[in-house]
């Protein structure tokens, strides 16, 4: 009896030992929320969707081969086209992040490891204006009633890169005459969308006018007005 109790006190001591060491062979990965630092280099760019807003991305102190980092924008998108971006970072190593928008608006990017979030930033982007604006109507012809009236659309545009959503587009109208003047009113006018197309209802006022007449969409900008030109006969 004795030789039989030592052996299985022999195995049981053999198996408690090889399971002590199995929770030490496990490690989490570092968190880095008090090394992680996100410094914007380059700002107040065009909300143009084509200029890149710049963000430094800085560690010190982190242990280990490295840690992915989440990043996510609640306006625009990073440089692979997307609202998220993930990228590695090591102990001392710096990165760059860039993001670009349609929205002149402040955007805030956030940092996350493992779903928490660690830090944020606030990009402010600026408004792009366009520098040419085509006015389409659905007919070039009507009739001289008060009752006549037809849609149009201003589409803006620019060489790079597209205006930013949401610009204000002012509709008028005149004719070529010596007194010149307006011969109807725009209703149901809205602000550019993410095609930059602003549209409005052009509706006749004078019933007695007869003749061409232009229909103009104009943006202002820091500079200098933009406008399209629009032509119409009222017979």
């Amino acid at each position: 009896m004795k030789r039989i109790r030592f052996y299985f006190i022999l195995i049981v001591a053999v198996a408690l030992t090889h399971c002590s060491d199995e929770p030490g062979n496990l490690t989490d990965a570092p968190i880095i929320s008090n090394t992680l630092a996100l410094n914007v280099v380059v700002e107040n760019v065009p909300a143009d969707f084509y200029t890149y807003a710049e963000i430094d991305v800085t560690t010190d102190g982190l242990s280990g081969i490295g840690v992915p980092i989440t990043f996510f924008t609640d306006k625009g998108v990073f440089s692979n086209n997307s609202d998220t971006y993930t990228l590695t970072i090591t102990e001392g190593q710096s990165a760059k992040i860039f993001l670009k928008s349609r929205k002149a608006e402040l955007t805030r990017v956030t940092a996350s490891q493992n779903g928490n979030v660690l830090t944020d930033a606030y990009i402010t982007f600026t408004n792009s204006y366009p520098e040419q604006i085509l006015v389409d109507t659905e007919t070039n012809v009507l009739q001289a009633l008060y009752t006549s009236h037809l849609s149009m659309s201003a589409e803006l545009v620019k060489l790079n890169g597209f205006p930013s959503d949401g610009q204000i587009v002012h509709y008028y109208d005149s004719i070529p005459t010596a007194q010149g003047g307006s011969v109807g009113t725009f209703l149901n006018r809205t602000p550019s969308n993410q095609e930059g197309v602003s549209t409005a209802d052009y509706f006749i006022q004078d019933t007695t006018y007869h003749g061409f007449v232009y229909l103009k969409a104009k943006v202002i900008t820091d500079s200098q007005p933009v406008i399209g030109l629009g032509l119409i006969y009222i017979e």
